[in-house]
């Protein structure tokens, strides 16, 4: 909802005023969806998709990161490595496969830590308002937390270590011939993001 929010529905009215015989009814939800079930023609989704009939492909990659408030790190136990989250409050979005599975890599490897919390949430920005209100430490999308480490409201944490990718794909029903009006979207974004990478 959140990246539908701030990089998809910002452009639809260029694309519209580029396309005028369009029809664009834009749903934004957190929860995956069957595209069939939806009747939709067009559903732009993340992280690893699901062998099916379907068509995809790949628009943008899209990176996160953890961060916390300067009040909570105030009072908090120093973190230098992610072990070091097995001891704090995270935060967690409840949608993710691996909401509370957190990987990071570095040059010794890839590791993964089970972390835990006293808050889960469906949407990333009501996370990212949890961990601005200094209630814990949240993995984020960076393109929802970049303005705010820029602000100072929220601290990035463990630099020196990256989580994975997760890739932004968008996802149409299997037909010989695409249709234009698909196309056309697809299209658009592509180059769009291509241009200006999301994050």
């Amino acid at each position: 909802m959140a990246f539908g929010s701030l990089h998809v529905a910002p452009h639809i009215p260029h694309l519209l005023k580029q396309y005028p015989q369009l029809i664009v009814d834009l749903t934004l939800d957190d929860k995956r969806s069957n595209l069939m079930d939806m009747g939709a023609d067009l559903a732009f989704q993340t992280g690893d998709l699901p062998s099916s009939s379907l068509i995809c492909r790949k628009l943008a990659d899209l990176s996160s990161i953890v961060c916390a408030a300067p009040s909570y790190l105030q009072s908090a136990a120093p973190i230098l490595v992610p072990a070091d989250l097995l001891d704090h409050n995270c935060i967690l979005f409840s949608y993710s496969d691996n909401k509370d599975a957190w990987t990071f890599k570095s040059e010794l490897g890839q590791q993964e830590f089970t972390v835990s919390g006293n808050y889960q949430v469906n949407n990333s920005e009501a996370l990212c308002n949890a961990a601005i209100q200094g209630l814990g430490i949240a993995r984020l999308p960076s393109f929802i937390a970049r303005p705010y480490i820029l602000s100072g409201a929220l601290v990035q944490l463990l630099d020196g270590y990256k989580m994975p990718t997760k890739s932004l794909y968008a996802v149409h029903g299997a037909r010989t011939l695409v249709p234009r009006k698909t196309r056309v979207v697809i299209d658009y974004f592509a180059a769009l993001y291509a241009k200006e990478n999301p994050n």
